[in-house]
């Protein structure tokens, strides 16, 4: 049965669930999305017939607190919350499984307490520099950055959403803006462009899947190729990719057979 709990780091919060039995395996869903919005999709259940699967609820998401300073939501305190996690939860290696921001926060904390990992599932992430690909397509990420943040000073999910280079469905703004705070995610926008971007050769075994249609996907497969890792492609775009849990879950299943053993 599906269990919540919570650790703390820097004085935060950070709520999480637990079920099944086995290696375990702790699940980051992307930004705006919760740990029972990415467990809906069948993320958890696809994998818990043979492993312990948590799934994180990241500061400023879900159940976790959402504070409004900068600073919770820099590479480091990120790192820290999911150490805190993981630490709570086990002594061995653990496997890593991130969509998104929270395949950025998998790589960080493989980087920073390789450890504490036994290998990574990383999806939606462009393996390159993300800030240096849309400087050379003519995109200003300090732009847009502060435009999403002030956007959700004013409370202005449409504003935000508009504002971001890629668009998200009109069913995913409903429920995004339902299920998040305003003031938590402003913050959140502006530390992220502190966050390094660059895609670093992964120090654990590791799976990275993207969608078709995303925006990277031609240099994705180009590089993915000159990389120390495994990779697959699925159908779908930028907004729905992190939907298709049924194809995702036959290669990610075939991969963790490799790295982790009962």
């Amino acid at each position: 049965m599906e269990l919540r709990r919570e650790a703390r780091a820097g004085g935060h919060r950070v709520s999480y669930l637990v079920d099944g039995e086995g290696p375990l395996i702790v699940m980051i869903p992307a930004r705006l999305q919760s740990a029972e919005f990415w467990n809906s999709l069948g993320y958890a259940a696809s994998v818990l017939d043979s492993h312990r699967v948590i799934t994180v609820d990241k500061l400023g998401h879900g159940q976790s607190d959402g504070p409004t300073d900068p600073a919770a939501y820099e590479p480091e305190a990120l790192v820290r919350q999911l150490v805190a996690v993981i630490e709570q939860e086990t002594e061995e290696p653990c496997c890593l499984w991130g969509y998104g921001y929270g395949a950025e926060i998998a790589l960080s904390t493989a980087r920073r307490r390789p450890e504490l990992v036994s290998g990574l599932v990383l999806g939606g992430l462009y393996l390159g520099d993300y800030a240096s690909g849309m400087s050379a397509s003519g995109g200003d990420l300090a732009g847009m950055t502060e435009r999403c943040a002030r956007a959700l000073d004013d409370g202005n999910w449409s504003a935000y959403f508009d504002a971001l280079p890629v668009a998200i469905p009109e069913d995913l703004r409903v429920v995004f803006a339902a299920d998040n705070d305003a003031a938590a995610h402003a913050a959140l926008t502006r530390a992220d462009a502190l966050r390094a971007r660059g895609f670093l050769k992964p120090t654990v075994p590791t799976f990275v899947y993207w969608a078709d249609g995303e925006p990277f996907a031609v240099h994705n497969a180009r590089r993915a190729e000159r990389l120390p890792v495994e990779y697959a492609v699925i159908a779908g775009s930028y907004a729905d990719g992190f939907l298709r849990a049924d194809q995702v879950s036959v290669a990610v299943k075939r991969f963790l057979s490799t790295i982790v053993r009962d």
